[in-house]
C-alpha cells in the first residue's frame, strides 16, 4: 500500500510538472504575426540599415499582393541570445528590406497604426517581430523563418526599382 501510494505520488508530480514547462508556441505562422489584414491601408517599404530610403505603398493591389506572397510562412521564435547573434550584424545591411504594416488611424491617434512588420534580406531569410511583445515591459518577442523566401526579397527589389522611375506610386 504504502509502494503504491508512492508510486502514485511521484506519478501525480512528474504529471504536474510536465504540464507545467513553458508550453509557449514556439512556431507561428506570418498571419499570425500580421493582425487586421483586411484593413492594411499602407505599408512603408524601408530599404538599408544604415543608409535608410523609404517608400510608402497605399496601393490595395499591391498590399494583398504582398500578404498574398507572405501568407502561411512558417515561423520559429527565436531565444534572447538566438536573436542578438542573428540581427547584430544584419540590422547595418543596407541590402535589408524593412517593410512596416499599417491600419488608418482613428479619431483617437494621430498616426496609422501599426499592426506587424518584417524584416528581409537576399538570403531568403524573413524576421518578423511580434507587435503585441512590443507593448509590455518584457523582452520583444522575434520570430525567423528558413533562408527559403529570396522570392519575397526579389519581389520587393523589384517594387523598389519600379517606384523610383515612376513618382506617382
Amino acid at each position: 500500500m504504502r509502494k503504491t501510494f508512492c508510486l502514485s505520488c511521484l506519478f501525480l508530480v512528474l504529471f504536474i510538472t510536465g504540464c507545467s514547462n513553458n508550453t509557449e508556441d514556439n512556431s507561428k505562422n506570418m498571419q499570425d504575426l500580421i493582425s487586421n489584414q483586411n484593413k492594411i491601408t499602407m505599408v512603408e517599404i524601408i530599404q538599408g540599415g544604415i543608409k535608410q530610403k523609404g517608400l510608402t505603398v497605399d496601393d490595395d493591389e499591391i498590399i494583398q499582393e504582398l500578404l498574398g506572397k507572405i501568407e502561411g510562412i512558417p515561423l520559429t521564435r527565436l531565444k534572447e541570445k538566438e536573436d542578438n547573434e542573428f540581427m547584430y550584424a544584419r540590422i547595418q545591411d543596407d541590402s535589408l528590406y524593412y517593410v512596416n504594416f499599417h491600419i488608418e488611424h482613428d479619431e483617437s491617434r494621430f498616426f496609422p497604426t501599426l499592426v506587424g512588420n518584417i524584416f528581409t534580406w537576399s538570403d531568403g531569410y524573413i524576421y518578423v517581430v511580434d507587435i503585441d511583445s512590443m507593448a509590455g515591459d518584457e523582452r520583444t518577442i522575434a520570430y525567423l523563418s528558413a533562408p527559403e523566401y529570396k522570392d519575397i526579397y526579389a519581389w520587393l527589389s523589384e517594387q523598389w526599382k519600379w517606384a523610383l522611375g515612376n513618382e506617382t506610386y
